[in-house]
């Protein structure tokens, strides 16, 4: 049956089928299994037909296999260009998606990657400059706000203090009210204070919107050294807190040669060990519970004096170890109304009273002769007298201490 077709294409189709070699490799006008189009195999084929109709006449015997071969060639040249057809249209293909996606320069990247960097780079630079300007703008305006009427100091807080009022802390520290209380510096307020030699350190500190708080630690008054017809007042650390005209109820260490007597600095006296082991005697005593009026040092035998006439003798070994005991006669002399009298302390902390006042002269340090002497004189006799030596009180001491 023979069909009739307006298109050129299907009428050389229809053509090339009546030749049989096209009808047989073209069963169909669709794609064969290698993946040739039609009109290319049906062109193969055409000329497959037309080279074995002109070698069928001349065909020799070995002929047949050399044709066969040429025609498998001749269909895969056939199959490699179709195949080089479909890498073309592939990569066609692929280079409009390209296209469509921007270009890419030789490491795969686009042309816009590229100016990334540059574009981070240029947003760092403007969040500086930014926080930068907003910093000096807070810092301004906090200057302005700082220094404006609002923290003006108005109050001044004195605390821990005891020596000084803190009128007078407040003056000593050169405050002025009404001053910024940040232009006041609190280092200087500090240092201006602990020039006072009772100021033994001081904390300053500010409190919004316009207080001053002062902390002081003031140095105490301990005991008092007798410089002549004046008293040292000194600390526990020997520091000489002010020079009086008279002596303050406070214990008075005589039989000291002081060399100089500076108030804000560390008592200066020959006897620099007998000074420290006065000290040392003192506080056992203030922790004991004890108060002594006077202390005449020496470092034979210190005389303690509870009152004018009641004198308490011993070296500063003896009657610390012995404070416990001596703390339990002291009051029970005192509950009998006593006021007058020697309590001895010996070794092992025994005390032994007597009526009688040691009035003697006090040995000097190191007069370990004269202080043998005193006491041989004083043991021979005279005892009740009253007014022998070392030697002699203790031998009536000892003696009525017995008897009692």
């Amino acid at each position: 049956m023979k069909t009739y077709s307006n298109n050129k294409k299907a009428k050389k189709r229809d053509k090339r089928t009546q030749g049989g070699f096209g009808d047989a490799q073209h069963p169909s006008d669709d794609l064969s299994d290698i993946g040739r189009r039609p009109g290319d195999a049906d062109r193969a084929g055409l000329s497959a037909n037309d080279f074995g109709a002109e070698t069928r006449a001349e065909r020799r015997p070995g002929d047949s296999d050399r044709a066969g071969r040429m025609q498998g060639d001749f269909g895969d040249m056939t199959r490699s260009v179709e195949g080089s057809v479909r890498v073309g249209r592939m990569q066609g293909d692929s280079g409009d998606a390209a296209r469509t996606s921007g270009d890419f320069d030789r490491m795969g990247r686009r042309p816009d990657a590229r100016k990334a960097p540059r574009r981070r780079k240029k947003r760092r630079k403007k969040r500086f400059f930014l926080k930068l300007l907003l910093t000096i703008a807070i810092l301004v305006g906090a200057y302005f706000l700082a220094t404006s009427d609002l923290f003006a100091i108005k109050h001044v807080q004195i605390e821990d203090n005891s020596y000084y009022t803190k009128e007078q802390v407040q003056e000593m520290s050169g405050i002025t009210f009404g001053h910024n209380l940040f232009k006041t510096h609190m280092g200087t307020v500090q240092k201006q204070l602990e020039k006072d030699p009772y100021i033994e350190s001081v904390k300053v500190t500010r409190k919004l919107p316009g207080t001053v708080v002062i902390t002081v630690k003031e140095r105490q008054e301990c005991f008092v050294v007798k410089q002549g017809a004046q008293f040292a007042i000194l600390d526990w650390n020997g520091m000489v807190l002010r020079i009086a005209e008279e002596a303050p109820a406070l214990t008075i260490v005589e039989n000291l040669t002081v060399t100089a007597a500076k108030p804000g600095a560390a008592l200066k006296v020959t006897e620099n060990g007998l000074l420290n082991e006065t000290i040392e005697f003192l506080k056992g005593v203030e922790e004991s519970g004890l108060y002594f009026k006077r202390v005449i040092a020496s470092n034979i035998a210190v005389r303690a004096y509870i009152y004018d006439s009641f004198i308490c003798k011993g070296t500063y070994k003896n009657i610390r170890e012995g404070m416990a005991q001596l703390k339990v006669v002291i009051a029970d002399l005192q509950a009998q109304g006593i006021e007058r009298g020697t309590v001895i302390v010996s070794g092992n902390g025994t005390c032994t009273f007597t009526p009688e006042e040691d009035i003697g002269p006090p040995p000097k340090s190191g007069d370990e002769t004269s202080g043998a002497a005193i006491d041989t004189s004083g043991g021979d006799g005279g005892g009740s007298s009253g007014t022998g030596s070392d030697g002699a009180g203790g031998a009536t001491g000892e003696t009525s201490g017995e008897t009692n």
